[in-house]
């Protein structure tokens, strides 16, 4: 009898990381592909998909520095980010938990000091982006690792993710004799905490 397996994905680690593998966003397709995947190497048994994310952001901001409007609703982001999630919602064998998205101002694209610095250029609309904060996803995550370890509901769990935060969780769920597997989607940059409270580390790309 095949292992019951739940996999567990980082909705906004897995993004980045589908994004920079296939150089696109990922399609609900390519979530539905990757489960497959992962099922089939450890040979198991689909219990079900659980997909963490939140809703994007729709409101309208102002560019400070320019007073240009940003619709975040009318961006390629958001249709991709809530096609997403919203085909999941209904996709077989698969379950969405949605945290929430808060946007707070403006902060400095990642890139941009250096350049801003080494040139003594002024400070350009272009070189901002909305600061947004992320709120529920990585408790609900945590619920849902102890609730499945303490139920019992499967043998095995696959957590999707390269956040060390998860590391109590996957502790829990060991004790209770569940075996935590990591899918790290080529990402070797995670913290120890992770290799150390799991029972073995895939890369199904």
């Amino acid at each position: 009898m095949k292992k019951k397996v739940a996999v567990m994905f980082d909705g906004g680690f897995v993004s980045k990381r589908l994004k920079n593998i296939n150089k696109a966003y990922p399609t609900p397709e390519d979530i539905v592909e990757l489960t497959k995947r992962i099922i089939l190497k450890l040979d198991g048994e689909l219990f079900r998909a659980y997909y963490y994310d939140c809703s994007p952001l729709s409101k309208d901001m102002t560019n400070p520095i320019d007073n240009s409007k940003m619709k975040l609703s009318k961006t390629d982001l958001f249709k991709a980010n809530k096609s997403l999630i919203d085909t999941l919602e209904v996709t077989d064998f698969f379950a969405v938990r949605r945290g929430t998205l808060t946007g707070k101002g403006w902060k400095l694209k990642g890139d941009r000091l250096e350049d801003i610095v080494q040139n003594n250029r002024p400070l350009e609309a272009d070189d901002l982006q909305p600061n947004v904060n992320q709120k529920g996803v990585d408790m609900k995550i945590g619920l849902d690792i102890a609730w499945i370890a303490l139920r019992q509901v499967v043998d095995t769990i696959v957590l999707v993710t390269g956040d060390s935060d998860f590391a109590p969780a996957m502790k829990f769920a060991r004790k209770e004799g569940i075996h935590v597997v990591l899918e790290t989607l080529k990402f070797h940059g995670y913290r120890k905490e992770l290799k150390v409270h799991s029972d073995r580390i895939i890369d199904c790309y």
